[in-house]
C-alpha cells in the first residue's frame, strides 16, 4: 500500500549544553571530594566509579528504529533522542517511545465526490509516519509525538478530502477516469496541500488514489446509452446494401447488444398428433384432431 523507502535512521543532535553540564557536574564532585579528603587523584577515581555505577542517571539508550521524547524538568523543554546511547542531563525523564517504522494507514472506500456533470466514487488510500529527514529530525520527532494518532489521521483525511472534492468540482466526469494522473497531480512531489500538512504535524503523508468511477445510476445510464449505440450501429450495418432485412437485422442486434434478450429454437416434430400442447410463456399449439373429443 505504501511505497515507502528503506528507513535511515538520524543521529541524535545533543545539545551543548547538556554536555558542559555533564562535565561541570563531573568536576564538582572531583572538587568536592577533593576539598574533603582525599586529594586529586583519589578524588577522579570515585568520580569516575561512581559515573560507571549511575550511567542510567545520565544516558538514555534506544532500540534501532525507534526514537525516545525527554521532558527537561526544570525548563519543561521536549527533545527527541534516537538509536543508541544518549547522553541526557539528571533531570530529563523519558516520556514517550516512538517507533519509527510504524505507520498510520486507512482505506476509505466508496468516498462520493460531485463533478461538473455528475457524481464520481473514488477509493484511496493514505499513510501517515513521522519524518525523520532533514537537519532537525529531532524537532520533527517532537512535533509528530505531540498529535495523537487518531487525531493526525482526522486531519489527513479532511485535507485528502478537501483537496479531491476541490478538483473534481471543476472536471466533468470523463476527466476524472484516469486515477494514476489525479494522484499525481493532486498528492505529488509538488503538492502544496500536503507540504503544508507534513510541516504541521512532522509527518510524511502520501496519498494514492485506487478507483475513480461514476457512480452505480450514473454507470447505468451510460451502459444503456451505450448499448442503445450499439444496437442503431449494428442495425445499420446488417441492413447496408440490402445484407440483411430489416427484421432479421433487428433480432441480431437485440442478440448482441442487450444481455436479458435470448433466442430460444424449438422443435415440435412428432408432436402433431397431440390434441393440445401448451408450453412456458403461454404459446399453445392447438389440436389437429377435427373429430374434437371422445365423449
Amino acid at each position: 500500500m505504501s511505497n515507502q523507502k528503506s528507513l535511515t535512521m538520524p543521529k541524535t543532535q545533543t545539545p551543548n549544553g547538556v554536555i558542559i553540564s555533564l562535565l561541570g557536574l563531573a568536576i564538582l564532585a572531583w572538587l568536592v571530594l577533593y576539598l574533603l579528603i582525599f586529594g586529586a587523584f583519589f578524588s577522579a577515581i570515585i568520580v569516575f566509579f561512581i559515573m560507571g555505577m549511575t550511567t542510567k542517571v545520565y544516558t538514555d539508550t534506544v532500540q534501532g528504529f525507534e526514537a525516545h521524547i525527554l521532558l527537561n524538568n526544570l525548563t519543561q523543554e521536549q527533545r527527541a533522542v534516537f538509536q543508541g546511547m544518549n547522553f541526557k542531563l539528571p533531570w530529563e525523564t523519558f516520556q514517550q517511545k516512538i517507533d519509527l517504522r510504524v505507520e498510520l494507514n486507512e482505506v476509505l472506500k466508496d468516498e462520493t465526490y460531485a463533478a461538473k456533470d455528475t457524481l464520481m466514487v473514488v477509493k484511496y488510500v493514505y499513510t501517515i509516519r513521522p519524518d525523520v529527514s532533514g537537519d532537525n529530525p529531532g524537532e520533527k520527532i517532537v512535533l509528530f509525538a505531540s498529535f495523537e494518532p487518531d487525531a493526525i489521521k482526522m486531519a489527513g483525511r479532511a485535507i485528502f478530502s478537501s483537496t479531491l472534492s476541490d478538483h473534481y468540482a471543476t472536471k466533468n466526469g470523463t476527466q476524472l477516469l484516469n486515477k494514476a494522473e489525479i494522484t499525481k497531480e493532486l498528492f505529488g512531489p509538488n503538492s502544496n496541500k500536503l507540504e503544508k500538512f507534513d510541516k504541521e504535524h512532522g509527518s510524511v503523508a502520501e496519498v494514492v488514489l485506487e478507483d475513480s468511477d461514476f457512480d452505480e445510476a450514473t454507470q447505468k445510464s451510460r451502459d444503456m446509452l451505450s448499448r442503445a449505440t450499439s444496437f442503431d450501429a449494428t442495425v445499420k450495418k446488417l441492413t447496408s446494401k440490402g445484407r440483411v432485412n430489416p427484421a432479421e437485422a433487428v433480432r441480431v442486434a437485440k442478440l448482441m447488444a442487450f444481455d436479458d434478450v435470448k433466442e430460444f429454437n424449438l422443435n415440435v416434430t412428432g408432436l402433431e398428433n397431440l390434441q393440445s400442447a401448451n408450453f412456458a410463456g403461454g404459446l399453445s399449439i392447438p389440436s389437429t384432431d377435427k373429430k374434437g373429443p371422445k365423449k
